[in-house]
Order: structure tokens, then sequence, then C-alpha cells
């Protein structure tokens, strides 16, 4: 399997089935980001698309919220496999290399998937979020400062 990384378009959004936890996570309700969701996450920041042959594999980035501030944000497809690997180095190397002064990411507290790719790709867990959220649930608060 080969893994290619380039520029998100906003169309990628579509063409990515989305993780099942990650619809109520993002507070979606269909099985893809949509385009307008697509469109302001490529347009607002930096954002890339993972592929392989057949199907878009992840779509992530950081959504600029100020000058030299941004939330590093993620969607995958389910059952990664291997790519899963090769897409957790690219964000870390993305993570280093962002030109932003703080980088966050804000994760739930039991999506134990979530809080280790978190930490692996650079991110420190910082704080605890409680009833944080539209379900009041407990989050927790990554960053990276420079």
């Amino acid at each position: 399997m080969s893994v290619r990384f380039r520029d998100m378009l906003a169309g990628d959004a579509v063409l990515l089935e989305i993780q099942p936890r990650q619809h109520r996570e993002m507070g979606i309700d269909e099985p893809n980001l949509g385009i307008e969701r697509g469109r302001d996450l490529a347009e607002n920041g930096l954002a890339w698309t993972a592929h392989d042959e057949t199907r878009i594999l992840c779509c992530a980035g950081f959504r600029e919220l100020y000058p030299g501030h941004a939330i590093a944000w993620a969607a995958f497809a389910p059952d990664l496999g291997r790519a899963g690997i090769l897409i957790s180095r690219f964000a870390a190397r993305r993570v280093r290399e962002a030109p932003y002064r703080r980088l966050e990411a804000i994760v739930e507290a039991d999506n134990a998937i979530a809080v280790a790719w978190s930490t692996r790709i650079g991110l420190q867990p910082v704080h605890t979020l409680r009833n944080y959220g539209a379900e009041g649930t407990t989050h927790i608060l990554f960053e990276r400062i420079q």
C-alpha cells in the first residue's frame, strides 16, 4: 500500500468517510465532513489529505484562530491499518514544523486512541476540561508552544 500526502481540497471532506465515533465528536450527522466544512478547513490554515490508490484516509491540519495561534484537527477513515503509522509520522513532522507560536487540540478524555495519538504527534496534555462541549463530557487540552 502506498500512502500519499497533498494539500487538502474542499472536496476531500466529502470523499472521506469518517470513523463513526468522530461523527459525534465533530458534531455532524453525515458520514463525511461536507463541502462547506471542507472549504473552511482547506482555506483557513494549513490542511492536508492522506490517500492511497482507492480512498481518502485522513484529512487533517491546523485551523488558525488568531495570528500565530491554531487548532490542530484530524478526521480519519476507519480501518487505517499500517497507513496509520505513516499518517502519524507525517502529522508529527507537521506539528514540529508548524509556523504557529501556539498549537492546541481538544480531545475527549475517554478516547484512548485520540489521547495517545495527540501525544505521539508531539502535543502535550496540559489541562482537563470537565463538563465540556455539547454533551458535557471530560476532554483534555493538548498544546505545543514555541
